[in-house]
């Protein structure tokens, strides 16, 4: 009917497809692009690492699957050491971590909505594995992610969070802040 849907909220790369999807916009930055960021970053920070990947069997989890692939480039076959995934209807993903920890990987890349990666911060917590852990910016939220979790197990997470969180003090004397935006 060609009706514009402006400001999707989701960050799923096939929303910015003008050519097949002209009258819809995302609002987020998409998936694909966010892994790719991630990528970047573990091959700046820990060139050598050996990447463990616990992700969402869906469109979702496939989407940050292949920014990261696609960011690694030549170096995803050496980097990528160790894929798992999870169902949503999943009970828990504590069996994923500790394949994953059993694999080697000094990198994790939790790609998985707040309840699954509550339990990945915790379960690599209670197992006393000290992986270099990145998380998406899905799950990046302090009430619905960190605070379950445990705050003293979310310690050196690492995200692409675009948001100010506007309860952090850190902003209060932010002119944004201030004036009412987060962004």
């Amino acid at each position: 009917m060609k009706v514009p849907q402006l400001f999707v909220a989701t960050g799923a790369s096939k929303w910015a497809d003008p050519e097949r999807f002209p009258w819809t916009m995302g609002w987020q930055p998409d998936y694909h692009t966010e892994a790719m960021i991630y990528a970047k970053y573990v091959m700046t920070e820990k060139p050598n690492a050996k990447i463990g990947i616990l992700y969402q069997n869906d469109d979702f989890g496939k989407d940050y699957l292949k920014g990261l692939q696609d960011g690694l480039g030549d170096k995803a076959k050496t980097m990528l050491v160790k894929e798992v995934t999870y169902e949503v209807g999943d009970p828990t993903v504590d069996s994923q971590i500790v394949t994953l920890q059993g694999a080697g990987v000094d990198v994790l890349v939790t790609i998985a909505t707040p309840k699954f990666a509550a339990q990945a911060i915790r379960k690599v917590h209670d197992i006393a594995w000290k992986p270099m852990h990145l998380i998406t910016n899905v799950a990046s939220s302090i009430g619905g992610t960190l605070a379950p979790a445990g705050l003293d197990k979310s310690v050196g997470l690492i995200t692409a969070l675009y948001q100010k969180v506007t309860t952090d003090p850190r902003w209060e004397n932010d002119q944004g802040y201030k004036d009412g935006s987060s962004g």
